[in-house]
Protein backbone atom coordinates (compact mmCIF):
# COMPACT_ATOMS: atom_id res chain seq x y z
CA UNK A 1 0.00 0.00 0.00
CA UNK A 2 3.38 2.43 1.05
CA UNK A 3 4.60 2.35 -2.83
CA UNK A 4 1.14 2.74 -4.36
CA UNK A 5 0.48 6.34 -3.02
CA UNK A 6 3.08 7.27 -5.07
CA UNK A 7 2.30 5.87 -8.14
CA UNK A 8 -1.36 7.30 -7.35
CA UNK A 9 0.45 10.88 -7.04
CA UNK A 10 2.57 10.22 -10.00
CA UNK A 11 -0.18 9.05 -11.90
CA UNK A 12 -2.35 12.00 -11.28
CA UNK A 13 0.58 14.64 -11.98
CA UNK A 14 0.65 12.65 -15.52
CA UNK A 15 -2.85 13.05 -16.37
CA UNK A 16 -2.98 16.65 -14.78
CA UNK A 17 -0.15 17.59 -17.65
CA UNK A 18 -2.03 15.46 -20.12
CA UNK A 19 -5.73 16.97 -19.90
CA UNK A 20 -3.78 20.49 -19.62
CA UNK A 21 -1.82 20.17 -22.54
CA UNK A 22 -4.55 19.49 -24.71
CA UNK A 23 -6.47 22.08 -27.13
CA UNK A 24 -9.02 24.05 -24.71
CA UNK A 25 -11.98 24.65 -26.85
CA UNK A 26 -12.48 27.80 -28.01
CA UNK A 27 -16.59 29.20 -27.15
CA UNK A 28 -17.71 31.25 -30.65
CA UNK A 29 -20.86 33.62 -30.27
CA UNK A 30 -23.78 31.70 -32.04
CA UNK A 31 -24.03 34.57 -34.64
CA UNK A 32 -21.45 34.39 -37.68
CA UNK A 33 -18.45 36.28 -38.05
CA UNK A 34 -17.10 36.73 -41.86
CA UNK A 35 -13.74 38.33 -42.82
CA UNK A 36 -12.86 39.43 -46.26
CA UNK A 37 -9.83 37.82 -47.41
CA UNK A 38 -9.00 38.90 -50.95
CA UNK A 39 -10.66 39.62 -54.66
CA UNK A 40 -9.16 37.34 -57.47
CA UNK A 41 -8.90 39.35 -60.66
CA UNK A 42 -8.68 36.26 -62.91
CA UNK A 43 -11.58 34.79 -61.96
CA UNK A 44 -13.44 37.35 -60.73
CA UNK A 45 -13.71 35.75 -56.76
CA UNK A 46 -14.28 36.68 -53.58
CA UNK A 47 -12.60 34.80 -50.45
CA UNK A 48 -13.95 35.11 -47.33
CA UNK A 49 -13.45 33.65 -43.74
CA UNK A 50 -16.07 32.79 -41.18
CA UNK A 51 -16.35 31.31 -37.68
CA UNK A 52 -20.40 30.29 -36.51
CA UNK A 53 -20.42 28.98 -32.88
CA UNK A 54 -23.05 26.44 -33.09
CA UNK A 55 -22.00 25.53 -36.35
CA UNK A 56 -25.74 26.15 -37.93
CA UNK A 57 -24.41 27.49 -41.66
CA UNK A 58 -25.91 26.39 -44.83
CA UNK A 59 -29.08 25.04 -46.65
CA UNK A 60 -29.15 21.20 -47.40
CA UNK A 61 -29.40 20.05 -50.89
CA UNK A 62 -33.14 19.90 -51.80
CA UNK A 63 -34.32 22.55 -49.27
CA UNK A 64 -35.73 25.65 -50.86
CA UNK A 65 -35.77 27.77 -48.02
CA UNK A 66 -34.70 28.65 -44.59
CA UNK A 67 -37.71 28.26 -42.01
CA UNK A 68 -37.21 29.74 -38.72
CA UNK A 69 -39.56 31.19 -35.97
CA UNK A 70 -42.05 31.89 -38.89
CA UNK A 71 -39.67 33.58 -41.05
CA UNK A 72 -38.61 32.17 -44.16
CA UNK A 73 -35.34 33.07 -46.59
CA UNK A 74 -34.35 31.58 -50.01
CA UNK A 75 -30.58 32.61 -49.91
CA UNK A 76 -27.97 33.40 -46.81
CA UNK A 77 -25.07 34.97 -48.42
CA UNK A 78 -26.32 38.43 -49.59
CA UNK A 79 -23.93 40.92 -51.80
CA UNK A 80 -24.38 44.59 -53.04
CA UNK A 81 -21.90 46.02 -55.21
CA UNK A 82 -21.00 49.88 -55.02
CA UNK A 83 -19.47 51.78 -57.65
CA UNK A 84 -17.38 54.80 -57.46
CA UNK A 85 -19.06 57.95 -59.45
CA UNK A 86 -17.27 61.11 -58.85
CA UNK A 87 -15.52 59.79 -55.50
CA UNK A 88 -18.80 58.61 -54.12
CA UNK A 89 -19.84 55.20 -53.98
CA UNK A 90 -22.98 54.18 -55.22
CA UNK A 91 -24.99 50.91 -55.01
CA UNK A 92 -24.85 49.37 -58.50
CA UNK A 93 -28.02 47.13 -59.33
CA UNK A 94 -27.61 43.60 -61.05
CA UNK A 95 -30.47 41.99 -62.20
CA UNK A 96 -31.21 39.39 -60.46
CA UNK A 97 -29.61 40.21 -57.14
CA UNK A 98 -26.36 39.15 -56.30
CA UNK A 99 -27.98 36.17 -53.52
CA UNK A 100 -26.57 33.13 -53.06
CA UNK A 101 -27.02 29.74 -51.55
CA UNK A 102 -24.28 28.37 -48.98
CA UNK A 103 -24.53 24.61 -49.26
CA UNK A 104 -24.97 22.89 -45.71
CA UNK A 105 -21.71 21.89 -43.81
CA UNK A 106 -21.97 19.67 -41.28
CA UNK A 107 -20.21 20.36 -37.92
CA UNK A 108 -17.75 17.40 -37.20
CA UNK A 109 -17.41 15.57 -33.43
CA UNK A 110 -17.95 17.12 -30.15
CA UNK A 111 -17.32 21.20 -30.46
CA UNK A 112 -20.05 22.58 -33.12
CA UNK A 113 -17.88 25.80 -34.23
CA UNK A 114 -17.34 25.74 -37.80
CA UNK A 115 -14.74 28.21 -39.33
CA UNK A 116 -13.43 27.55 -43.11
CA UNK A 117 -13.06 29.97 -46.31
CA UNK A 118 -16.21 31.04 -48.76
CA UNK A 119 -14.76 31.22 -52.19
CA UNK A 120 -17.54 33.13 -54.84
CA UNK A 121 -17.06 33.59 -58.47
CA UNK A 122 -18.62 36.33 -60.16
CA UNK A 123 -17.34 35.05 -63.43
CA UNK A 124 -20.88 35.06 -64.77
CA UNK A 125 -21.45 39.09 -65.10
CA UNK A 126 -17.30 39.41 -65.72
CA UNK A 127 -16.93 42.35 -66.45
CA UNK A 128 -18.11 44.45 -64.12
CA UNK A 129 -19.29 47.80 -65.21
CA UNK A 130 -17.74 50.13 -62.68
CA UNK A 131 -14.55 51.18 -62.67
CA UNK A 132 -13.66 50.76 -59.25
CA UNK A 133 -15.87 48.86 -57.21
CA UNK A 134 -17.04 47.66 -53.62
CA UNK A 135 -18.71 44.58 -52.05
CA UNK A 136 -20.40 44.82 -49.05
CA UNK A 137 -21.70 41.40 -47.62
CA UNK A 138 -23.14 39.29 -44.83
CA UNK A 139 -24.19 35.79 -44.41
CA UNK A 140 -27.46 34.81 -42.67
CA UNK A 141 -27.24 31.27 -40.33
CA UNK A 142 -30.15 28.36 -40.25
CA UNK A 143 -31.48 30.30 -36.94
CA UNK A 144 -31.20 33.51 -39.04
CA UNK A 145 -28.49 35.48 -37.46
CA UNK A 146 -27.48 37.60 -39.58
CA UNK A 147 -23.53 38.05 -39.20
CA UNK A 148 -21.57 41.17 -39.66
CA UNK A 149 -21.76 43.45 -42.51
CA UNK A 150 -18.28 43.09 -44.02
CA UNK A 151 -17.69 45.87 -46.97
CA UNK A 152 -13.94 45.03 -49.16
CA UNK A 153 -11.93 47.80 -49.81
CA UNK A 154 -12.03 49.63 -53.81
CA UNK A 155 -11.56 47.48 -56.05
CA UNK A 156 -10.68 47.50 -59.35
CA UNK A 157 -9.65 45.31 -62.84
CA UNK A 158 -7.10 47.72 -63.77
CA UNK A 159 -3.59 47.46 -62.92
Amino acid sequence: MKNAIPSIIISLFLSFIWFSSCNKVEIYPDTPQIKFEKFNKEDSSITFSFIDGDGNIGIRQGDTMIIYGGDTVKYNLYFTVYEKVDSIYEEFIYDPPLFYRIPYIEPQGQNKTLKGEIVVSFAAINPFDPDTFKFEFYILDNTLNQSNIEITPPLTYNN
